[in-house]
């Protein structure tokens, strides 16, 4: 298992407040004071016994005179309590403007990310990984600024006070806090490798429910119901285990905590009467040494319970670290231009694309122009390549070899917003927002207005049903879109690239999921739309793509072949195969 560095939690989190600087410094400054103010307690009742147990004294002028000692001790406790609170004011303003921008980074970085990420990665674990992230930087704050280390401050002051007051006491409490401090460091370092495999545990059982949850239609088609069940009690079996396993090493660390400080108790107690004995420590120097003793109960008790939920904090952070250290491979160039679209001519120059391990080319030595308003299908068996096309085109990828070009312009060496703002794409599968009609129709051009967006919706045919439901375009659509039927969902996509209106359009079989009559009605549309657009549509159904200008045939990883499909029907025996086993199902 990888260690995570120590102090790799806590510098992400003060670099991610170094705006708040002022406000630390603020918060530091305030908990010197309220430790100090800890000290007068021991201090106060040292005075008050040594002074009532003197041989020879006057009760009414002694009595007087420690109205004041009350008076000061009065008031550094309720000071104590005012300075840690003011602190905490403050805190809170560091803490959620810190957590605020943290959430916001992260969420674009991620945004960013490529796309094999999301293909390899449940939506729900990244999702738990940010918010538990973040959730505990709260923790780290609070466990740092307010108890670690006004802990730390609390035990080296009272080891030099207690050294001065009798150097074997306080030597022998020295040496007892070092021993102490590390074997419970030892015990939450153990603790803390627990809790990461408890992490990962959690984080699959989370992607497994949030995994079946969004495919709960698939697992209802199927009767899956109990093997999802099983699936998902065998995870939860799995991180019960492991959470067993870390929270039953806590009683061991609280066992070991208990028993060391009250031995020590006990222990420093004898060696203050001891002396007390010799005439080496007066009356008022014990309750002195047991005060000191009793500001180094808490901490010590607590400090094993302040550095676990330190630890536990910094193993929840480092998923969301290494989330927000994932390199961007996909990005612009510094100061990378604008792509200029004039014609929309599109080139692939010697393309060969493989993924990582790169066992194969998915690609292989794709050479080919589409000409400006040129209409051109992509066939093939699944496998082909004819998706890997389309990527490569948004730079969802990069290839491998090879570079592709629009109007004379490297796609890698334009600024990508306007690279993908210039091509609009509708997928098999339309992907929705769960929110309202209105704004998913909007996302095609953020600052379109409301009269656009009806345009859109009345060429996509998607205004008449809108209209019937009963919050019209502020309907909202559910989680990916679920409170729509397909055909529904799909003409809210073709709504969204018609007002986006994008001068090159990729079609992935967008009537597929429309009924014949729509089907008919958007095919119509859809002609309007590549008209004088640079057009490619990948093909599943060859019945939709008669009237391309030029059909491209994929086989593993190539171009087999090329032409119209009056052409190709006669010369292409990769074709013809793959039109006349579809030919009985689309025409008739």
């Amino acid at each position: 298992m990888k260690k995570s560095k120590p102090t790799k939690a806590l510098g992400f989190v003060f670099r991610q407040a170094r705006d708040y600087k002022f406000f630390i410094f603020l918060v530091i400054f305030i908990m010197l004071i309220y430790v100090g103010l800890d000290f007068v307690y021991p201090f106060a009742y040292k005075h008050i016994i040594n002074s009532i147990t003197q041989d020879e004294i006057n009760s009414a002028l002694i009595f007087s005179g420690l109205l004041s000692t009350i008076l000061i001790y009065a008031l550094s406790m309720l000071g104590h309590r005012i300075f840690r609170d003011i602190a905490s004011f403050f805190l809170i303003r560091i803490e959620i403007n810190t957590m605020r921008k943290t959430l916001n980074q992260a969420m674009a970085h991620v945004a960013k990310l490529s796309y094999k990420f999301y293909i390899s990665t449940f939506a729900g674990s990244t999702a738990r990984k940010i918010n538990r992230g973040v959730g505990r930087m709260e923790d780290m704050f609070d466990v740092f600024l307010l108890d670690l280390t006004p802990t730390a401050l609390v035990m080296i002051t009272a080891v030099i006070i207690l050294i001065k007051t009798n150097i074997i006491i306080g030597l022998i409490l020295g040496i007892s806090l070092v021993i102490f401090i590390v074997i419970t460091l030892m015990l939450v370092k153990k603790r803390m490798q627990l809790d990461e495999v408890r992490n990962i545990r959690e984080n699959k059982l989370s992607g497994v429910l949030i995994d079946s949850l969004t495919n709960n239609l698939t697992v209802k088609t199927f009767t899956g119901e109990p093997q999802e069940e099983k699936l998902f009690q065998n995870k939860s079996f799995s991180w019960a285990k492991a959470t067993i396993k870390a929270w039953q090493f806590d009683t061991w660390i609280r066992v070991f905590q208990g028993s060391f400080i009250g031995f020590l108790e006990v222990g420093i107690l004898f060696l203050a009467l001891w002396f007390w004995r010799n005439g080496e420590l007066a009356v008022g120097d014990i309750v002195f040494i047991h005060g000191n003793m009793n500001l180094l109960m808490f901490p010590m008790w607590t400090l094993g319970r302040f550095w676990r939920n330190f630890k536990r904090a910094e193993v929840d952070m480092q998923d969301l670290i290494k989330l927000m250290q994932k390199p961007i491979i996909i990005k612009s160039r510094t100061n990378a231009p604008a792509l200029q679209i004039k014609s929309g001519q599109i080139n692939f120059s010697k393309i060969n694309f493989s993924y990582e391990k790169k066992t194969r080319n998915v690609l292989r030595n794709i050479n080919i122009i589409i000409r400006p308003g040129e209409k051109v299908a992509l066939v093939g068996p699944s496998g082909a390549g004819k998706s890997t096309f389309s990527k490569l085109l948004f730079r969802f990828v990069d290839p491998t070899r090879g570079k592709i070009l629009i109007d004379n312009q490297d796609i890698k060496q334009v600024n990508l917003k306007t690279l993908r703002q210039s091509i609009s794409l509708v997928p098999q599968e339309p992907l929705l927002f769960h929110r309202s009609i209105y704004e998913n129709i909007k996302y095609g051009q953020p600052k379109a207005d409301k009269l656009s967006i009806i345009k859109a919706a009345k060429l996509a045919h998607a205004h008449e049903f809108i209209k019937n439901l009963p919050r019209k375009y502020n309907s909202l659509v559910g989680e990916r879109g679920i409170k729509l039927s397909g055909g529904e969902r799909q003409r809210i996509a073709l709504a969204r690239v018609f007002l986006e209106n994008a001068p090159i359009l990729i079609l992935d079989e967008a009537t597929s999921s429309l009924d014949s009559i729509s089907e008919n009605l958007i095919q119509k549309a859809l002609d309007n739309l590549m008209e004088n657009r640079t057009t490619i549509v990948i093909a599943h159904r060859l019945s939709t793509i008669r009237k391309m200008d030029r059909i491209l045939v994929f086989e593993r990883g190539r171009i087999a072949e090329s032409g119209t499909h009056k052409q190709l029907i006669k010369t292409s025996k990769i074709y013809k195969k793959l039109w006349q086993s579809q030919a009985g199902k689309f025409l008739g």
